[in-house]
């Protein structure tokens, strides 16, 4: 009896994960491109580009040809601008006077959203709990490539830029091939090879970028770039790039993290479980990369246009940035239709988009063979029920990771305990 009942409890708070259930729909804007805010699904928008969420109750986003940061409140449904007038050009201040030249990424830490300006060459800050005033972080406002202090550094169109605990920015330096940091009042290199462009994986200052468009970081410190032309997800870590996803060939293949593919990759955002969301600019899509790299088409049929529905048959044009709202829904810039597009996720149980962070990850998952288990501390008593709540699997371990062969299980869908964290298991 206590089995049924966990798992009728369960099935209230989890869904099927698999793409087909994955539901598109418009989150903002109405197609045409302009500037009318208001009532979410009527607003006219003009290119919107980057996008965070500040795991509340807002979206926020760059209405890159409106020059302005806009906010999407998801329970008002009600957009509006938060800082820009609408007209290009550059000026610090509160958010109603302040300027944006062309605006194409938005990042949240702790209150303060990071911008970053293509055609201003600028690092921006814009403070939400001060009448969201703007200021400069860095860039003299010069294309170019210069490192120094954060009024003489030049960039050459920055695409994004992540804020650390510790209050370092770290900057996908587009048109300069690099990633840049500011700290302590300086801008210098902090990873490939300024104004040239390649795929060379090493040393920080040795590697090669071509296109960095979208830098995020985890928890461990790492970070992970969405590298444009390259066609990959590139990591660093310990002052070493590696590739963690992605074969490089243009094209949008589920699988592996050396056999998947991307075609160019532009937006990358994380899940507190090692998780990532990526936008396919070249494939029309949204694909699911899990901790190992793994790759799995979510949202896009591959062809551009616009339609909503169900996720294997929706059509993007044009996408940017991606994050996700606290209920775990996911939202995708989706520029060249003027719109701001969100995913109804029926998860799968491997992640957690509450402020809450769960101890327990799982992957692959859909899976046919073994799984793997890993946690932060001793995984304890394992558990795996059928559908039916019978017990199929049950151990007991020490261990912090263990793998489990599945493969003689029946396809469908199980119910894995740890830690009293509950997990939906999908097998092939």
């Amino acid at each position: 009896m206590k089995i049924n009942l966990f798992f009728t409890i369960f099935l209230l708070s989890f869904q099927l994960g698999t793409a087909q259930n994955y539901v598109v729909s418009t989150a903002a804007g109405n197609g045409i491109a302009g500037n009318v805010n208001g009532i979410a699904t009527n607003c006219e928008l003009n290119a919107p580009y980057g996008l965070a969420s500040d795991n509340d109750s807002c979206i926020y986003f760059a209405d890159l040809q409106n020059h302005s940061i806009k906010k999407l409140n998801i329970n008002t449904n009600i957009v509006s601008v938060i800082a820009g007038t609408g007209a290009a050009g550059y000026v610090d201040g509160i958010g109603s006077i302040a300027r944006f030249n062309g605006p194409n990424s938005v990042s949240y830490k702790n209150g303060f959203l990071y911008i970053t300006e293509a055609s201003g060459h600028k690092v921006r800050k814009l403070d939400l709990n001060n009448n969201n005033t703007v200021t400069t972080v860095a860039g003299s406002g010069i294309a170019g490539f210069q490192n120094g202090t954060v009024g003489n550094a030049k960039f050459n169109n920055p695409f994004s830029a992540y804020a650390d605990n510790n209050g370092n920015v770290y900057v996908a330096d587009y048109g300069n091939h690099c990633i840049r940091l500011v700290s302590n009042g300086q801008v210098t290199t902090f990873a490939g090879t300024p104004t040239s462009s390649g795929n060379t994986n090493g040393a920080n200052l040795s590697a090669k970028f071509n296109k960095p468009r979208n830098i995020i970081g985890d928890s461990n410190g790492d970070l992970y770039v969405a590298d444009l032309l390259n066609n990959m997800i590139r990591k660093i870590s310990g002052g070493m790039v590696y590739t963690f996803s992605g074969s490089g060939a243009p094209s949008s293949i589920d699988g592996t993290a050396n056999m998947g593919s991307y075609n160019l990759p532009s937006g990358i955002s994380i899940t507190n479980n090692g998780y990532f969301y990526v936008t396919d600019a070249g494939g029309y899509k949204l694909r699911k990369m899990d901790p190992t790299g793994a790759i799995t088409t979510i949202a896009g049929n591959g062809t551009v246009g616009f339609i909503d529905g169900p996720g294997i048959s929706a059509e993007f044009d044009g996408l940017g940035g991606v994050c996700y709202d606290i209920h775990g829904n996911i939202y995708i810039a989706d520029a060249n239709n003027n719109r701001i597009r969100k995913i109804t996720v029926p998860e799968n149980g491997v992640q957690s988009f509450n402020s809450v962070v769960f101890s327990v990850i799982v992957y692959p998952n859909p899976a046919n063979e073994n799984i793997t288990l890993q946690s932060k501390k001793e995984l304890g008593i394992v558990t795996i029920c059928n559908s039916l709540g019978e017990v199929v699997y049950q151990n007991k371990t020490s261990a912090y990771t263990i793998q489990i062969d599945i493969s003689q299980f029946a396809s469908g869908i199980y119910i894995l305990q740890a830690q009293n964290q509950h997990i939906k298991l999908i097998k092939e």
